[in-house]
């Protein structure tokens, strides 16, 4: 999953030439997008509403020797609401919710920002119908078998 997600990254950072980029890592768990893809980026915020997650991330930014990470603690619509009107940098957002997909209020944030750039990581194949009702077009979407010889997929879906 993750030589899909750098793919992904690496093209749309590609297509903006010398654009600055932050990352959105929400519902960000202990910050695994954040650390992994911190290069590519001036800065990650990552955004969980567990502040035990928010804990884990924190030190593995420190573990790391990491500088161009935050991770902050609270619901992801609250909080980007708050920063997206004070950021003028190209954005990439990562959304990869728990089991019971994306609040309806974290739903509406997403559909005024269609102009975004989106990879959504779901764990159940339901939630594609939630953002189908937002995206006329989901450009990228396959599943991953990240549990062998269970019925369990992770999907991803870029929208650009």
């Amino acid at each position: 999953m993750y030589m899909e997600l750098e793919k992904m990254i690496k093209k749309r950072i590609c297509s903006k030439g010398n654009k600055r980029f932050v990352l959105y890592d929400m519902c960000c768990g202990i910050g695994v997008y954040s650390v992994l893809f911190h290069e590519y980026f001036d800065e990650c915020i990552g955004i969980d509403y567990n502040p035990n997650n928010i804990k884990i991330a924190k030190e593995m930014k420190v573990i790391n020797n990491i500088n161009n990470i935050k991770f902050l603690e609270g619901k992801i619509e609250e909080i980007m609401e708050k920063t997206f009107k004070e950021d003028s940098r190209e954005k990439i957002l990562i959304f990869n919710p728990a089991r019971s997909g994306l609040s309806t209020s974290a739903l509406n944030f997403i559909n005024k920002r269609k102009n975004e750039s989106f990879i959504f990581i779901l764990c159940e194949s339901k939630s594609i119908g939630s953002l189908n009702k937002i995206f006329k077009d989901l450009n990228y979407c396959f599943k991953i078998e990240m549990f062998v010889e269970t019925s369990h997929f992770e999907y991803i879906l870029q929208v650009t």
